[in-house]
């Protein structure tokens, strides 16, 4: 998208995060639409990825192929959608409008239902996941919409979490490692202060020596293939501690504080999930690959703001915290789209 339609974009959801603190279901949804938009009318042409999503949508077979065809590289519901949506004869954008309707609408629906300032929370999410997810890694993007959409099960209904779950994989096999907070709120694992801080230095250290790359090459006969097709074909590249640097100290005030804010919904599953895409960020470190594990996890971050924001009794406290913390994520998106083509895409 051009810069100033960027600029526009971003000042519009900067002062609908501000100005509205109830819910005008109108304006939500009008915000949903415009975002539905802008990723189904970007370029075509961002990445390597897109360039191989477009190539597979042109070349996927009939529909009436479902049940003959197999493709190892995408999942089943990727492959589903592309063949329904080709076989309707409607062009490429017809398939990103859908795509990013579907991911989209879980993402609305849940921070709506369950946000008491869920202007605030979509201005979250546009600044930190809404340019990878919707318009660089849709498969994964999809798979992480339904299980946002399934946090709120993770703690009172597991089997339909684990549904959810599951109908996520069939979008990006990534998504089964979501099952891993199950165990984690069974052991009551974010209520243990000690083990958490020393697993999050152990996991640098581990993270440091490449303990990944020697558990990949000593154990591939009983790896999924997904995971060694990561290592086999994309280069070793060290992402970064810069994000990890602003969102550790959020997780560490919420983790001194979890007597607090327990009783909060969503609280206790954002934290579990926030936890767990600290630690995964850290192993992975020299494997930029991975990096989306910790980013599906990342989605624990979202709640935090709300919830603390509904612990502050006094109006002008929450009004000028508000403005604070989207001027800080803000700042964020201006940081993570410095240099980065994505600020280039043309409609």
């Amino acid at each position: 998208m051009s810069i100033y339609l960027l600029i526009f974009i971003f000042i519009y959801f900067f002062l609908t995060s501000i100005i509205f603190n109830k819910k005008p279901k109108i304006i939500f949804i009008l915000s949903g639409v415009i975002l539905i938009l802008c990723a189904t009318f970007r370029s075509s042409y961002i990445n390597m990825d897109t360039d191989t999503y477009i190539n597979y949508y042109n070349t996927v077979p009939s529909f009436k192929y479902l049940f003959q065809y197999n493709n190892y590289y995408f999942e089943k519901g990727y492959v589903f959608l592309n063949m329904l949506i080709s076989s309707l004869g409607l062009n490429y954008r017809f398939f990103l409008l859908i795509i990013a309707t579907i991911s989209l609408s879980f993402v609305l629906v849940t921070i709506y239902r369950y946000a008491t300032y869920p202007f605030l929370i979509l201005f979250i999410y546009f600044t930190n996941f809404y340019f990878l997810n919707e318009l660089l890694i849709m498969r994964t993007g999809i798979a992480f919409s339904i299980i946002f959409f399934a946090l709120k099960y993770l703690k009172d209904n597991k089997k339909k979490y684990i549904l959810f779950v599951i109908i996520a994989s069939l979008f990006h096999r990534i998504a089964l490692i979501a099952l891993l907070p199950i165990i984690f709120m069974k052991l009551n694992i974010i209520g243990k202060k000690k083990f958490i801080l020393i697993s999050i230095i152990a996991a640098f250290f581990l993270g440091r020596i490449e303990i990944i790359t020697f558990i990949i090459n000593n154990f591939k006969s009983v790896l999924p293939l997904k995971i060694l097709y990561y290592f086999i074909n994309y280069e070793y590249t060290e992402s970064s501690y810069r994000r990890l640097f602003l969102f550790l100290p959020i997780f560490l005030y919420f983790l001194k504080n979890f007597n607090k804010y327990k009783n909060n919904n969503l609280f206790e599953e954002s934290m579990i999930f926030f936890y767990i895409s600290i630690v995964t960020k850290l192993l992975f470190i020299k494997h930029e690959a991975l990096d989306r594990i910790s980013h599906l996890f990342l989605m624990g971050i979202l709640f935090l703001p709300d919830i603390y924001l509904k612990s502050l009794k006094n109006k002008e406290n929450r009004f000028f915290l508000k403005i604070g913390i989207t001027v800080f994520f803000g700042l964020l998106l201006m940081w993570y789209l410095r240099g980065d083509n994505v600020i280039t895409i043309i409609l």
